[in-house]
Formats: C-alpha cells, structure tokens, sequence
C-alpha cells in the first residue's frame, strides 16, 4: 500500500502561475489542492486539512491576508505553515 502524498492547498487567481506551480510541487511529491480566491482557500483549507498552504496576496472575494487571518483563528491551523507566495510588484 502506498503512502499518501502530503497536501498543499495552492491559492491564486492566475491559471498560469497555478499550472507552473502545481507542477512543481508534484514533481517534489506533493498532492496540490487549488483554490482560486480567498473565500474558496478557507472553505478547502477547512474540508481537506491540508499540510500547508501557499497564499497569492491579491485575489477576489477575500485577500490572502484576510484569508489567513480567518484560518490561524481556527485551532486546527495553528500550526500549519501559510506561505505567501505573489507575483505583485509595487
């Protein structure tokens, strides 16, 4: 039996930095969960518990900021490493 790979919840609005992305983090051996805005990263990040999660700043519906917020406020992700990961340039 095999193991099961461990989840990255992967959460950005561009389809081509998502593809990239994912690509690599199933090369390394990860199972990618994708959501594409805020709203849907915590909803997801609830339902699949996943072992980390990669945020995009800018999105729709709720900032990668509001979105980690909300979730270091649940127990269960107290401990999970949230890694902001943007394409934004000031």
């Amino acid at each position: 039996m095999s193991e099961r790979k461990p989840r990255v919840l992967l959460v950005d609005d561009e389809g081509a930095f998502v593809k990239v992305v994912t690509r690599r983090l199933d090369a390394a051996g990860f199972e990618v969960l994708v959501a594409t805005d805020g709203e849907d990263a915590v909803t997801k990040a609830c339902a699949e518990q996943p072992e980390a999660i990669v945020l995009d700043l800018v999105m729709p519906k709720r900032s990668g900021f509001e979105a980690c917020k909300i979730l270091r406020q649940d127990q269960r992700f107290k401990r999970t490493p949230i890694i902001f990961l943007s394409g934004k340039v000031r």
